[in-house]
C-alpha cells in the first residue's frame, strides 16, 4: 500500500509539472519583461522556452520515477 501511494506522489507531481509547463506555455513570449521590468534574453523569448521545457522535463521524469515504482513494487495480478 505504501508503495501505491508513493506512486501516486510521483504522478500528483507529475501533473503538477505538466499543469505548470501548460501555463507557462500560453503565456505570452515576453512575460518576464512585462512583470519583472528586465529583458534577460533580450527579448527573444528564450528563457520563457527554458521553463516551458524544464516543467516538461520534471513532468516526464517524475510519471517514469511513479510508473517504474509501481512496476517494480506491485506484484503481477493473477487470472
Amino acid at each position: 500500500m505504501r508503495e501505491w501511494w508513493a506512486a501516486k506522489r510521483y504522478r500528483m507531481v507529475a501533473a503538477i509539472a505538466a499543469a505548470t509547463a501548460f501555463l507557462f506555455a500560453i503565456l505570452p513570449q515576453d512575460w518576464i519583461e512585462q512583470r519583472f521590468g528586465i529583458d534577460p534574453d533580450a527579448g527573444n523569448g528564450s528563457l520563457e522556452r527554458f521553463f516551458v521545457a524544464l516543467a516538461l522535463a520534471v513532468a516526464v521524469t517524475f510519471a517514469a520515477a511513479g510508473i517504474m515504482r509501481l512496476r517494480q513494487r506491485v506484484p503481477a495480478r493473477r487470472r
